[in-house]
């Protein structure tokens, strides 16, 4: 087994370094021409400029500018050139002009393409005058080379800022000089030996300006990388920190090649790297891409042969991780069964995730997760799941996954556990991160290794925060609460469809007049009563207990004589002041407002002088002076005013005894009707005194109660482990770093900061102690943290179906519980620079083929699948209307989502768009592009509420030609420009335009399709959709129509019924069904669920439920009276059994005028649908509905039965529909 898995780690290590990526390894002549990258030289020449003056410029760290010629200038040049063409009598005459004044004046003459067709015109004048039409086309020429270098350059730059929004890794580098040749193992290449990086300062039409950063020059680790792996090197003696520019950078990388046994054949010619001198560097160190590149290679060099080329390239760059190969290193030398453990399966075959949800959900008690933000049923299930064991969470698109998370997180502290989270992209962490709301002071965020300011400031902020006083909390008292309502629900529920239940019910209905008839306003306060009874009960048991307390402070002013100074600074106003804001503020609360004030004169003790006191604040008895302020300035009055309800309590018990009941029945029994009536008098008043706490139950808006205590508990969780590991971390503080902290605080204030990986290397233990949660990339987890077995209790990989999973095992050995989460319906992995690992290899080795199954994960969740269970999210929030989600929901979820509209009908949300005139050609669509630039500046111009904007196209090509337009564009509409901007909360949310590939993780209030693909200029149509058509091309459609919030245009050229549904992929039958689907919707005549028939036999949870017989009489009386009640308001509308989502509600009522439904009820028949549990049906769908801004009303069938309730509960309702 052991050596098995050295093999799988032997493989993974490999696969680090097969990314055959431009700018890393390979460049060759067909991918010179990649849409990541872009001749430099090229560059500067089509803006007129000479690159041996701009690389002075540039070694003198000043900017870099690139300009799009004017027309003016263009035609400009044109007449110079025709002068020259005009004046020269021979060759020589003409190229000696060029050479010594043309090149020398307009730099742009020196592109190959430009220069050629000078040629051409001066061969072709033939001893005449250069005509008019020639400059033309020579115009013409310049113009559009310019233009389309111009263009090519701004989508890398757009491209490369996107990237950086989602990595915040800043790819741009300029690639100088290129080295060629073999490496050990007999591979050819061509790669950048030096990448500089490049920072975009500002942009306009025509302006580009890029700062370089001279300090962070880096060499290619890649080439590195690939001959240690062939050559057995120790990875660890080589550093890969980045160069600062010097006069022998270039001899510094050539000599880091000759360490690693390179050999460089024309190292003499290295002078020449020092500017980009076009003529001597081209003839002495040429750039020969010729057709059969590898050939050429072969026959030129030997093996750790290389050769110095003349290639610049300005571009994306992909920086390959050393840090994640170091690990691997070091894990194959790993002699204990830690290793072996990554790789045990837990994965239960035979267990059924709708059975097992279901009995999760059975078992599960509030009070055993814990949340800070909001949550449902599937998210307490799948928490409860990850605290015991690995495994999966499954998250469709808009089911809420980074709110789960960061709960899980929560639970995880609660548990005094250390927890590592991991994302590809930042804005995956920082959603996590922002969740985490007043706990992010125990969160250390890190997603870029460059941000040193926020990095020391958040160390700095930690330790300040030190000096905070919090008062003490108890942990899960409002979800035990829950945990008891739940359960008298559930005993209710089963009391009051039992047959004396029922007797009851008539009873009381006939003997309405008597007094002693249930009052359940009444009964209803008692509950309330009884809920807070034992709170202030404990309340004033604290009182007495804590006297002693009172001691202790009067003894702190002995201890502490500063302190008696600063109480005696306050006047009788200040008191007064203060105590006229603590009116109504819990005792605790008032705690804080006293603190708050004090610390303002405690300014000797502060962290600005820790140097001289050496933290000896914290030599105040903190716990005593909490307790102390507590009982001094407790509100007596607060429980006076509950006592007095204890009196009001026994009043009634006394009035109850006084009662004749013998007296009472000589007056009134007279007849055997009198005397069944008294009977039933008697049952009654026996039944409430025998039931009086269910029957209480019944009358309690529990739905509403328990949304409180939910509300209640999540307030309560946070200010828990806020005191809970502010006092952890003080003590620790207090015992082991008041002697060293001042000197680390000194570090943090240096105007010039060490590096994060140096601080991390040297105060771990530290940074342990102040953040147990730590959220990064997989790049900065390997390259910060220790490679320490299980050195975190819990891993969270978010994303995982787009994390490669030689990215992850590093990761996951440094932990002792995982959590992966992801979704196997979306994207794989993808790399924006790179081809993948070849599997047809394993056919070449019989030991890797015995391995096939692990090997041939590409995700993490491929590789996690097959190890760990899954819990799956089910509620959807994302979308606001569900048919933006239905399609989706039976494609590739069986009708498992749980989902419903929004309460308003008004907006459309899926509007089709026919461009009648769109031409496939040349992988693009014009007219389509064109026509998706006129609707982005129709929306930006109609909408109200500032919605934010993406444009998902279907190839690259696509893209490219929209973003061309729309940059056309800016100069007339700044308003488009201005949207590529939009920020909010640190997070971007501007106008952006990507193909299918890059938009996993994205969301857009408005989304708008370019399908692009229509029939060609001889009115073919091929039955080719790019990336769709591929294996696993359904699941890229389905993370691009899950990714908007309110709307979806879809831009077309071409009707569903071309697409074949004969194809060796499911993705084009998909697609077929999604236009068709979109098509049935815009034709409004109720046939799109046809369309949906097609994808899953599989019915929502309320279509498979049947409608009970109590049920359809119970809601049809509701819905009549309500009718009746409403006679006056034609405005409204009611309706039972209604649709929206997977939702059917009882009975809705629609408010014509305002264009929405103003209330949903539910007819509650005291039964539980088939396969739904208890929390689920009783709280948690309801609680959904309201999340989604639906008022909820809930009547139960017991309360209805009562005839002379159902007046009030229609009126009640009446008064909630017209807003009185």
């Amino acid at each position: 087994m052991k050596k098995k898995i050295l093999t799988i780690l032997s493989e993974y290590k490999k696969r680090l370094l097969n990314d055959k990526s431009v700018g890393d390894i390979f460049l060759t002549k067909i991918n010179t021409k990649s849409k990541n990258i872009i001749n430099f030289l090229d560059l500067l020449f089509l803006s007129n400029q000479n690159p041996e003056k701009v690389w002075k410029n540039i070694n003198k760290k000043e900017n870099l500018i690139i300009t799009k010629l004017s027309g003016e200038t263009i035609r400009e040049i044109c007449g110079y050139v025709g002068g020259i063409i005009n004046k020269s009598k021979n060759d020589a005459e003409f190229v000696s002009h060029l050479k010594q004044h043309a090149f020398n004046k307009y730099p742009i003459l020196h592109y190959s393409k430009i220069l050629e067709f000078i040629f051409t015109l001066f061969v072709k004048k033939e001893g005449k005058k250069i005509s008019e039409e020639s400059l033309l086309k020579l115009e013409k020429i310049i113009s559009e080379e310019t233009t389309k270098i111009f263009n090519k350059f701004t989508r890398i730059l757009q491209d490369a800022k996107l990237y950086y929004f989602e990595r915040n890794i800043n790819p741009l580098y300029i690639g100088w000089p290129y080295i060629e040749g073999l490496t050990q193992s007999q591979k050819v290449f061509r790669a950048p030996l030096l990448l500089w990086p490049l920072n975009e300062l500002s942009r306009t039409k025509n302006k580009i300006v890029l700062a370089t950063k001279h300090d962070e020059i880096l060499l290619n680790s890649a080439i590195r990388l690939s001959q240690i792996k062939d050559s057995n090197y120790n990875v660890a003696e080589f550093s890969f920190d980045s160069l600062t520019l010097t006069d022998d950078i270039f001899q510094k990388a050539i000599t880091d090649l000759k360490t690693l046994g390179f050999k460089i054949k024309n190292e003499d010619k290295i002078n020449y790297l020092y500017n980009l001198n076009y003529y001597k560097q081209n003839e002495q160190l040429s750039s020969n891409i010729v057709d059969n590149f590898d050939k050429y290679l072969i026959n030129n060099y030997q093996v750790n042969i290389l050769g110095l080329v003349f290639d610049c390239y300005l571009g994306m760059y992909n920086i390959s991780s050393t840090t994640l190969y170091r690990d691997y290193c070091d894990l194959e030398k790993v002699s204990d069964h830690s290793v072996i453990q990554m790789f045990q399966n837990e994965y239960n075959i035979e267990e059924d995730w709708a059975e097992n949800q279901l009995r999760y959900q059975e078992e599960l008690n509030e009070r055993t997760v814990m949340a800070i933000n909001n949550y449902d049923i599937s998210q307490k299930v799948a928490i409860k799941k990850a605290l015991e064991k690995n495994t999966i969470i499954q998250g469709p698109p808009g089911t809420g996954k980074s709110q789960t998370i960061s709960n899980l997180i929560v639970n995880n502290l609660c548990r005094g556990e250390r927890v590592l989270f991991c994302a590809e992209k930042q804005d995956a962490i920082k959603v996590v991160y922002n969740n985490m709301k007043k706990i992010q002071n125990y969160c250390l965020i890190i997603t870029n290794l460059e941000e040193k300011e926020s990095f020391y400031q958040k160390i700095l902020d930690s330790i300040n925060n030190i000096n905070q006083l919090y008062p003490e909390v108890e942990s899960a008292m409002y979800l035990t609460k829950m945990d008891q309502l739940f359960d008298n629900i559930k005993k209710y529920k089963i009391f009051a469809c039992q047959n004396t239940y029922q007797d009851y019910l008539q009873f009381l209905n006939n003997v309405k007049d008597h007094p002693l008839s249930l009052d359940f306003e009444l009964l209803s306060q008692f509950y309330y009563f009884e809920l807070e009874y034992e709170d202030y009960y404990r309340h004033c048991y604290r009182m007495y207990q804590n006297i002693i307390i009172v001691q202790k402070f009067l003894a702190l002013f002995n201890d502490f004589p500063h302190f008696a100074e600063i109480y005696h600074r306050f006047r009788a106003k200040e008191f007064k002041k203060m105590l006229k804001k603590a009116e109504g503020l819990k005792p605790h609360k008032f705690l804080v407002l006293i603190f708050n004030v004090l610390k303002n004169n405690i300014v000797s003790y502060t962290i600005n002088s820790v140097d001289e006191n050496k933290f000896n604040l914290f030599k105040i008895e903190e716990a005593a002076l909490i307790d102390a302020l507590t009982r001094e300035f407790k509100n007596i009055d607060y429980f006076v005013k509950r006592l007095e309800l204890i009196d009001q309590n026994d009043r009634l018990r006394r009035e109850d005894k006084n009662y004749d009941l013998y007296a009472y029945l000589g007056t009134v029994v007279k007849t055997e009707a009198d005397m069944l009536l008294i009977y039933q008098h008697y049952f009654v008043h026996f039944f409430q005194s025998e039931h009086a706490e269910l029957l209480k139950v019944g009358t309690l808006n529990w739905r509403e109660e328990l949304t409180k205590l939910s509300n209640q508990s999540m307030v309560n969780t946070t200010e828990y482990l806020t005191y809970l590991y502010h006092q952890q971390i003080r003590d620790v503080i207090k015992a082991n770093y008041t002697e060293t902290l001042p000197k680390i605080i000194e570090e943090c204030r240096k105007k010039t900061k060490r590096s994060i990986t140096y601080f991390f290397k040297n105060n771990y233990e530290l940074i342990k102690i102040l953040f147990p949660v730590i959220m990064v990339t997989p790049d900065i987890a390997s390259q910060l943290l220790p490679l320490n077995h299980q050195e975190f209790d819990q891993l969270i990989f978010d994303e995982a179906s787009q994390i490669f999973v030689e990215r992850a095992i590093p990761i996951i050995y440094r932990a002792e519980r995982i959590l992966i989460a992801g979704d196997k319906k979306q994207l794989g992995p993808t790399n924006f620079f790179s081809s993948r690992f070849d599997y047809d290899g394993l056919e070449q080795n019989e030991e890797l083929l015995a391995l096939e199954t692990t090997l041939t994960d590409k995700s993490l969740l491929d590789f996690a699948s097959k190890q760990y269970n899954s819990s799956i999210l089910r509620f959807h929030y994302r979308s606001k209307y569900s048919e933006l989600i239905n399609f989706s929901n039976a494609a590739f979820y069986d009708n498992n989502l749980i989902m419903i509209s929004n309460k308003t009908k008004k907006d459309f949300p899926l509007k089709l768009i026919d461009v009648p005139n769109g031409v496939w050609k040349n992988r693009g669509n014009i007219p389509e592009a064109k026509r998706i630039v006129m609707l982005l500046k129709e929306i930006i111009t109609i909408r109200k509420q500032q919605e934010t904007i993406g444009v998902v196209t279907f190839n690259e090509v696509q893209k490219n030609l929209i973003w061309q337009y729309l940059t056309d564009e800016f100069e007339k509409t700044p308003a488009l420009e201005q949207e590529l901007h939009r920020m909010h909360n640190g997070r971007n949310e501007g106008l952006f335009v990507k193909n299918l590939e890059n938009i996993q993780g994205d969301e857009r209030d408005i989304i708008i399709f370019s399908i692009g693909f229509a029939r060609d200029e001889n009115n073919k149509f091929a039955q080719f959709f790019g990336p769709l058509s591929q294996a696993g091309g359904e699941n890229r459609l389905n993370v691009a129509i899950t990714r908007a919030k309110e709307k979806i245009y879809i831009v077309k050229s071409f009707p569903s019924a071309l697409i074949s549904e004969d194809s060796k992929h499911p993705g084009p039958r998909y697609f077929k069904y999604y236009l068709e689907y979109v098509e049935q919707l815009n034709r409004g005549k109720d046939q799109e669920n046809k369309v949906l028939a097609k994808l899953t036999t599989a019915k929502s949870y309320d279509q498979e439920q049947q409608i009970s017989k109590i049920n359809r009489q119970f809601t049809t009386e509701v819905a009549t009276a309500l009718t009746a009640a409403l006679s006056g308001y034609e405005r409204y509308q009611i309706a039972t059994y209604t649709v929206q989502g997977t939702y059917q509600i009882d009975v809705t009522v629609y408010d014509q005028k305002k264009d929405h439904y103003v209330l949903g009820i539910i007819c509650d028949d005291l039964t539980y649908p088939i396969g739904v549990e208890q929390k689920e049906y009783d709280f948690y769908r309801q609680k959904y509905l309201v999340d989604r801004g639906w008022k909820i009303e809930a009547i139960l069938h017991s309360n209805w039965l009562f005839k002379n309730y159902q007046a009030d509960i229609i009126n009640r309702i009446v008064q909630k529909i017209i807003g009185k």
